[in-house]
């Protein structure tokens, strides 16, 4: 099992359920989350990451800044774990990334500057796991947004991770 002080834990994102669940409060102390997202384990099985990410959504809806901010920042660790994970088949799992794609994009568009600077990085790190996935994503969100800029300058980045797989020849045009 997990231990908080110091003991052995079974790969950081694995344990990064069990503590957003046991903290009780919607607002969890952002050292919890930043803690908990340092050093992502790419060895985790696909249901153990689709495990975390409801978690960290969750946390993105939380009314202090702070935490909404360290969420974004484990969801960087996330998708690191996702892009080196061999077992992690991002057509499969489509309609988990779409899932995390739209939550996200929806704070991109978060009154707070700082907040979408945090989901722009890690979105940013979420389109190399599956860009064409996440282009129609920004598609589909950016007449919803204040402002297209973000949805624009994330797109451009995007647009050359699309990968030479035919299975996103029809995402991709």
């Amino acid at each position: 099992g997990l231990t908080v002080s110091g003991g052995p834990r079974p790969g950081v994102l694995g344990g990064l359920g069990a503590l957003l669940r046991g903290c009780g409060s919607p607002a969890a102390p952002p050292a919890v989350l930043a803690g908990a997202g340092a050093g992502a384990d790419a060895a985790l099985e696909p249901d153990q990451l689709h495990t975390v990410y409801p978690e960290l959504l969750k946390r993105l809806d939380d009314n202090a800044d702070a935490v909404r901010i360290e969420a974004t920042r484990v969801f960087v660790e996330y998708f690191r774990a996702v892009d080196a994970n061999a077992r992690y088949d991002r057509f499969f799992f489509g309609v988990h990334l779409a899932h995390i794609y739209k939550g996200l994009l929806v704070h991109m568009d978060d009154p707070s500057a700082q907040v979408q600077e945090a989901v722009m990085a890690s979105l940013k790190a979420g389109a190399h796991v599956h860009a064409a996935l996440l282009l129609e994503q920004i598609a589909a969100a950016r007449g919803k947004h204040r402002s297209a800029a973000y949805c624009d300058e994330l797109a451009l980045y995007a647009k050359p991770l699309v990968r030479q797989d035919p299975r996103d020849a029809t995402s991709s045009s």
